[in-house]
């Protein structure tokens, strides 16, 4: 499994993650690579460099809707609540790699990360006050591919995700699901693995938000990523496609 935060899984115990249910269901070895706040890119990274020691059978990719803000520097520069504040590689549209802070100021903060806890405390507590604000995200929901920056980070998601699956060796499969159906992201996505012939497995946020529209509390503590429960449901339409296909 290849994912971020909903993979990387602080919320719940390691027994409680879905990878770890889906592993005890159908009996099989399972790798999880998965960081809060990682892009499709450094995703990516993550795999180039252990692929080749773990040689997996299958690779199972978890996307979320703020992949495309991650993916796009001078839209995570504009978000207010997906933005960590950390350096991170981008890829340009050109397919060329560079490094920043997508923050204002970023030579300050570049040097509270690496020198003075107290400042980058400072900001943080700043980060969280615009938390409120306006953020790019709002605007892609109402305008969508209007938005330049958003198309560039579609072409670009896109890249990445071939990369991903050039990357991986002779005969391992690649599949993915996402985690929330928000639009325009989710149909866009959806697109990408589909032009590139990965299996996208949709049951897993259809079941999501059926289980939020029924009013089941499926959420951990911060609103956000999973309780037990939503790890359970994740886990279960997993096990069911993958059932399906034995």
């Amino acid at each position: 499994f290849l994912g971020d935060s909903f993979t990387h899984a602080v919320e719940v115990s390691n027994d409680s993650t879905f990878y770890s249910i889906f592993a005890r269901s159908l009996d099989v070895e399972v790798f999880t690579l998965g960081t809060g706040g990682y892009s499709t890119l450094q995703e990516c990274m993550l795999l180039k460099k252990h692929v080749g020691k773990i040689e997996p059978d299958v690779v199972i990719l978890q996307f979320c809707y703020n992949d495309f803000i991650s993916n796009h520097y001078q839209l995570e520069l504009r978000s207010v609540i997906n933005n960590n504040g950390l350096r991170r590689p981008y890829m340009s549209a050109a397919g060329d790699i560079f490094f920043a802070i997508p923050k204002k100021h970023s030579l300050i903060r570049d040097m509270a990360i690496n020198h003075s806890r107290l400042l980058y405390f400072i900001l943080s507590r700043l980060d969280m006050l615009e938390a409120g604000g306006e953020s790019i995200e709002d605007e892609i929901r109402e305008k969508g591919l209007k938005i330049a920056a958003f198309r560039e980070s579609v072409d670009i998601t896109g890249k990445l995700v071939r990369s991903i699956k050039d990357c991986l060796p002779a005969g391992t499969a690649l599949y993915a699901f996402c985690v929330y159906q928000e639009e325009p992201f989710f149909s866009q996505m959806r697109k990408i693995f589909r032009e590139n012939r990965i299996p996208f497995i949709e049951g897993v946020s259809e079941e999501l938000v059926k289980a939020r529209q029924k009013g089941q509390d499926i959420s951990a503590d911060d609103c956000r990523h999973f309780n037990p429960m939503g790890h359970r449901l994740v886990a279960g339409e997993l096990e069911k496609f993958f059932r399906a296909r034995i």
